[in-house]
C-alpha cells in the first residue's frame, strides 16, 4: 500500500501548492485595485487642497477616510503574503519528503482490490 500513500501524499501537496497559487493570484488582484483606489484618491486630494492653505474638513474628511481605507487594507493584504510566505516554506519541506517506490513490489499487496470475477490489468513494463 506503499504506492497509495505515495499518491496520497503527492496529491495533497500539489492541492495545497495549487490553493496557495490561486489565494496569491487573487491577493495581487485585491492589492492592484486598493493601490489604484488609493492613487486616485491621493491625486483627488491634491486637486482639492492645490497650493490653499485651508480646505474646508466636508471637502477632505470623506477623501482622507477613503485613503485610510484603502491603506489599512493594503497593510492586511501584505499580512496575509506574509503567512501565505511562510506557509510556502513549510509546505517546501514535504517536496522532498516524497520517494518513489517501484510499482512492481507493491503490486502483490495491491491484487486484493481487484473485484471478484474482473480479470487483473496487464503487466506493464515500468523500466526506462
Amino acid at each position: 500500500m506503499f504506492v497509495l500513500a505515495q499518491l496520497l501524499n503527492r496529491r495533497q501537496y500539489v492541492l495545497l501548492i495549487h490553493q496557495l497559487q490561486h489565494e496569491v493570484v487573487e491577493s495581487l488582484d485585491t492589492a492592484k485595485q486598493h493601490r489604484a483606489a488609493l492613487e486616485d484618491q491621493l491625486a483627488q486630494l491634491k486637486s482639492i487642497v492645490g497650493i490653499r492653505t485651508s480646505v474646508p474638513k466636508e471637502q477632505v474628511y470623506p477623501t482622507f477616510h477613503v485613503i485610510a481605507t484603502a491603506w489599512l487594507a493594503l497593510i492586511r493584504e501584505r499580512e496575509r503574503t506574509a503567512l501565505r510566505t511562510a506557509l510556502l516554506v513549510q509546505l517546501q519541506q514535504f517536496r522532498t519528503s516524497f520517494t518513489a517506490a517501484r510499482v512492481e513490489d507493491d503490486l502483490p499487496q495491491l491484487k486484493h482490490l481487484i473485484p471478484e470475477g474482473q480479470e487483473p490489468l496487464p503487466q506493464v513494463c515500468f523500466e526506462r
